[in-house]
């Protein structure tokens, strides 16, 4: 028996994992391209040194409340469905993560390519700016927060149901 459920809490702590981590890549890559397309259309660089983090954090916080809620829901006793829920989340991941990267390289390649003047304008603004970037590190570690928060608030919940 503790064989079975040290398993499945391995399990569970990949799809929790891998979960994250694909959702912290799409999020990521939303809010990236959008600093990307306002680049673009010149918007003013303070607003587009925010925008995009933002974004990403706003589609990390409403996107993995949902999933979270929907996972809940999915746990199930059944070892096999744990399998298959853990071999999804790292498909997810691993698709998130060729995503990002050909976006990084074809998508960055193109915007960089055809609207230098533009990301000379960006950078210029970064380089002027430096102590932004260090804020800017703080809001990328504010999903690791949120995912501190729903994993604290389901295990709140989890425990109040049990024991009630």
């Amino acid at each position: 028996m503790n064989e079975q459920i040290n398993t499945k809490s391995i399990y569970y702590l990949g799809i929790g994992a891998f979960g994250f981590f694909a959702l912290s890549s799409f999020s990521y890559l939303i809010g990236d391209i959008f600093e990307n397309v306002l680049t673009v259309f010149n918007v003013d660089p303070f607003l587009n040194f925010w925008i995009g983090d933002i974004i990403g954090i706003i589609i990390f916080s409403i996107v993995g409340f949902f999933l979270f809620k929907r996972l809940e829901k999915r746990i199930t006793d059944s070892e096999n469905e744990t399998k298959k829920l853990l071999r999804k989340t790292i498909t997810l991941f691993i698709v998130s993560q060729i995503i990002v990267i050909l976006f990084t390289f074809y998508g960055k390649s193109f915007f960089y390519d055809n609207y230098i003047e533009s990301f000379n304008k960006m950078s210029s603004f970064i380089v002027a700016n430096p102590y932004l970037t260090i804020i800017k590190g703080f809001i990328g570690f504010s999903t690791y927060l949120i995912f501190g928060i729903f994993i604290y608030k389901s295990v709140k919940t989890v425990a109040n149901t049990v024991y009630n």
